[in-house]
């Protein structure tokens, strides 16, 4: 402390408080100051006294005893002050100091004692310095002051209990400043305190509590800021929790940060109301900065013990917290009793910080191996008091890995609790740091689906990289993850999927299935770039995948359409294999993951060589994918039907959901709408419990427009807005973004908001975007939009462009996207009679096919329509808005409505159509 003045010769000497320094401190502390003086003028007039003071840092003891030896010493009492400091525990630190302040008065006689107290001293020399003490106050009057009286070593608290003891027959004040409260103080003041505050001595014990709001409004106008309001005092003796220092430091802050204390000069309410909020902020920062400076002051046990509770709160009874502190010198309950006298710790059990914002400040100052390591033992200390998952998660993310088996389970049910408050972020971290844990092989590709699919609403790419690992991972008894590999893979697909990242599972599950295929002829081949990119490095169960999925594609001999491909009229080849039923699901996954990307096929420029799905197939994810591949073809809805529902009738535990929405899409497009509102029902609650946002979503996003088939608008809307908040647009892959726009302004148009569902449609999109199925329905709604504004050329180019994305996978199902149809009425509308009769009965003739009563009365409509030459224009202000009328049960008579009320009818049998 070379070139600072000792604080205890501070207080010897005659000072000036100014309300910009300690005088701020008195604010609220009249009724202790009327004391003092009180008091000073009676030792003036021979009367003895005892003063204790009590208080935590920053509530203005050493100000108060200031001032009080200022007014002392003007009334001819000699002041004798001293201060105890923490390196004073060893030694005679404050009887050295006022023998020394003695000295300085030239009070004769000290000489005779004086070299035994800085030397050796006993019992003999506390008799003596008392007894010198004792005599100077009877030749003058003295006053003996001393502050943070909590540091005194040993010998300076016999010295002054004996004074204490004795002061009554001279006329001498004792005035002791202590950190803590009245009823909770260190041990070593305990004997001080009752001494100082016994009626027998005139004693007093004085407690400066918090403020109040009335004077947080004197101290702020003591640091020359604005006259504040009742609400903004109220705010701040709240979050400074009433300490002067501390709420001085914060309106400091709010000073330099350009605020001011509340509304007065005429300041507008919102600015404010902005520095009420900035308040709690800038107090935080106060208190961490106090907290900080006091840590520096403690001795190394209580040190310890306030850096154990920084790290674990409140989590550890006390007996467990010496398992965190190294006793040397002190034991861990009276280094408690240091940190609550210095109002760094609350007096509740289990021990826990004053203030807890203050924990990262305090532990700023370790070094990072030493605080990871602290938090370790912290969190084997807390398994062993049986704390809760969630806290014992928070101790596991910020240590070193432990290596206990425990350690994994805790934190992928942290992760869940995390999931179910939408705390994606921190759900990540707890699974990222138990894969850091020794976990099974098993149990570690369990993690990372998991991983893979919280981090759909964090990262999704790296949700994507990680899901992608665990579908290419070898699978087999002795391989990694065991026998349960083949479902962590085929769930890992499903995540894929429903987030929208089709290309990447197409590929990924090739290679997975082909790795697991015997090799018919082993040829050396180059792993694809985009496998050595995920981090695994692949053996020779990769290179032999990589060989089957690099080979060219034979096309098969009955197909010549891209939308033939994946369906099979032999026999199920999956089956009869070592691991049949994952290969099946994972061939189901795939023909699904090609069904939903356009323009972006092959593994490298090369197509993969896996069989078709049987007509028939026996694995529920097969039968899915077969139903929603004959939807698309639009070939025989009964038969979809039967898929679709032999699909949804298997139990959905530990299979892929996906699948089960699509195949509840397939059904909603072939008239069991009611089957598809079950399976979707049930899909959503499982997919709940998985907590998976991707499946979720997607399965709202499904039934959303389902609800709009069945003219349930507002069960549409509801379902768009859960779906927007389980999955926001930035977690979607970029190729599921048009599916949401698409949703988002058929709902808008249903409620007949026209200009919201523009600006849905023609909103700026991701890059990538149009490489998928979902790129199709955002151009059929544009395409229903240009119509509606009366501009039939552009509508045309929007469908036709529609219809040849369609048509190049061989999706000719005219229950899908009817695009025909409104291609017809724009061709109508631009007086291209011919295209539009072609395209009308192009449309009746697949919907003879396909055959559904819908799509059969909605051809019918637009042909008698085009055949008509005439185009009811208004009829699409409304066109997906529906009205439920059963007395329209037959084509002639919806045509009949049409010419008299076009709005209603035309809208109902459009939207059944969507």
């Amino acid at each position: 402390m070379s070139g600072t003045e000792p604080r205890h010769l501070r207080l010897a000497r005659p000072s000036a408080v100014s309300p910009q320094d300690g005088g701020t401190l008195l604010i609220g502390r009249d009724t202790e100051q009327a004391l003092l003086r009180r008091l000073a003028l009676e030792v003036a007039e021979g009367q003895p006294s005892s003063v204790a003071v009590c208080g935590l840092p920053g509530t203005g003891r050493s100000v108060l005893l200031r001032q009080a030896a200022d007014y002392a010493r003007s009334l001819g009492v000699i002041v004798l002050a001293a201060q105890g400091s923490p390196g004073q525990s060893a030694g005679c630190g404050i009887a050295a100091q006022l023998a020394q302040a003695l000295a300085v008065q030239s009070v004769p006689g000290p000489a005779p004692w004086l070299e035994p107290v800085l030397a050796q001293h006993g019992a003999a020399e506390v008799e003596d310095f008392c007894r010198t003490l004792l005599d100077t106050a009877l030749r003058q009057p003295v006053t003996i002051m001393v502050d943070d009286v909590q540091c005194a070593d040993r010998y300076s608290r016999e010295v002054l209990c004996a004074v204490l003891r004795r002061h009554h027959d001279a006329p001498l004040s004792v005035i002791l400043a202590m950190s803590g409260t009245p009823h909770n103080v260190s041990d070593d003041c305990a004997e001080l305190l009752a001494l100082a505050g016994s009626p027998r001595g005139r004693g007093h014990v004085l407690s400066l509590g918090p403020l109040g709001p009335d004077a947080v409004r004197r101290l702020s106008a003591g640091t020359g800021t604005d006259a504040p309001d009742a609400e903004f005092c109220a705010r701040a003796a709240e979050v400074s929790g009433g300490n002067p220092a501390v709420l001085r430091s914060t309106l400091r802050l709010l000073a330099r940060s350009g605020g001011a204390a509340g509304s007065g000069g005429g300041r507008e309410a919102g600015a404010a109301e902005a520095d009420r909020r900035d308040l709690g902020v800038h107090a935080s920062r106060a208190k961490g900065d106090r907290a900080a400076e006091l840590a520096e002051g403690l001795s190394q046990e209580p040190l310890a013990l306030l850096r154990a509770l920084a790290v674990c709160g409140p989590l550890l009874p006390t007996r467990l917290l010496s398992g965190l502190v190294e006793e040397r010198t002190m034991t861990t309950a009276a280094a408690l009793r240091v940190l609550r006298a210095g109002g760094l710790v609350a007096a509740d059990d289990p021990p826990r910080l004053a203030d807890p914002s203050t924990a990262e400040r305090l532990l700023a100052g370790m070094d990072d191996a030493d605080r990871r390591r602290l938090y370790q033992q912290a969190a084997r200390l807390g398994h062993q008091a049986a704390v809760g998952d969630e806290a014992l998660a928070e101790l596991l993310t910020r240590a070193r890995p432990l290596g206990e088996p425990w350690a994994g389970g805790v934190l992928r049910r942290a992760a869940a609790m995390a999931v179910s408050r939408n705390e994606h972020a921190l759900a990540v971290r707890c699974l990222e740091r138990a894969l850091q844990e020794p976990v099974g092989a098993a149990e570690r590709l369990r993690i990372r689906v998991e991983l893979g699919a919280v981090h759909c609403r964090v990262t999704p790419e790296a949700g994507d990289r990680q899901l992608t690992q665990v579908i290419v991972a070898p699978v087999g008894g002795d391989a990694e993850g065991g026998p349960d590999a083949g479902r962590h893979r085929a769930i890992a697909t499903d995540l894929l999927l429903a987030r929208g990242d089709a290309n990447s599972a197409r590929r990924a599950v090739a290679l997975a299935y082909a790795a697991d295929t015997p090799p018919m002829t082993p040829a050396p081949v180059t792993v694809p770039a985009w496998v050595s990119a995920l981090g695994t490095a692949p053996g020779s169960a990769f290179a032999q995948g990589a060989a089957l999925a690099a080979a060219p594609y034979p096309a098969p001999a009955a197909a010549d359409s891209d939308g033939q491909r994946g369906l099979d009229r032999g026999p199920d080849r999956s089956q009869g294999v070592e691991h049949g039923r994952d290969r099946a699901a994972l061939l189901g996954l795939y023909w699904l993951a090609d069904s939903a990307v356009q323009g972006e096929h092959g593994l490298g420029g090369s197509e993969p060589d896996l069989p078709a799905l049987p007509q028939r197939p026996q694995d529920p994810t097969a039968l899915a994918a077969a139903a929603w591949r004959g939807a698309l073809q639009g070939r025989n809805a009964e038969n979809v039907r039967e898929l679709a529902s032999a699909a949804l009738r298997a139990p959905s535990r530990g299979l892929p959901l996906h699948p089960r929405v699509l195949a509840c899409r397939a059904l909603g497009l072939a008239g069991a709408t009611g089957l598809a509102r079950q399976g979707l029902d049930a899909v959503l609650a499982e997919a709940r419990s998985r907590r998976a946002p991707a499946l979720i979503g997607y399965a709202l996003l499904v039934r959303s427009e389902l609800s709009l088939r069945c003219g349930q608008t507002d069960s549409a809307a509801r379902d768009l807005v859960l779906a927007r908040t389980a999955m926001p647009e930035g977690s979607w892959h970029s190729t599921m973004v048009p599916a949401t726009r698409a949703a988002g302004a058929l709902v808008a148009v249903a409620c007949s908001r026209w200009k919201e569902a523009e600006l849905i449609a023609y909103a700026e999109l991701p890059p990538g975007s149009e490489h998928g199925f979902a790129w199709n329905q955002l151009l059929f709604v544009r395409g229903l939009l240009l119509l509606a504004q009366e501009r039939p050329q552009d509508a045309v180019a929007e469908l036709r462009e529609c219809g040849r994305r369609l048509l190049a996978r061989g999706w000719e199902s005219p229950g899908l996207l009817p695009w025909r149809s409104l291609a017809a009425l724009a061709h109508e509308c631009c007086g291209e009679h011919a295209e539009a009769l072609r395209l009308a009965e192009e449309e009746r003739r697949l919907t003879a096919d396909w055959g559904t009563a819908q799509a059969l009365e909605w051809a019918d409509l637009t042909a008698d329509i085009v055949r008509g030459g005439e185009i009811p224009v208004h009829w699409l202000e409304r066109v997906v808005t529906p009205l439920a009328r059963p007395d329209l049960a037959r084509p002639e008579s919806r045509l009949r409505s049409l010419q008299l009320q076009p709005p209603d009818t035309d809208q109902e049998l459009f939207s059944s159509q969507l």
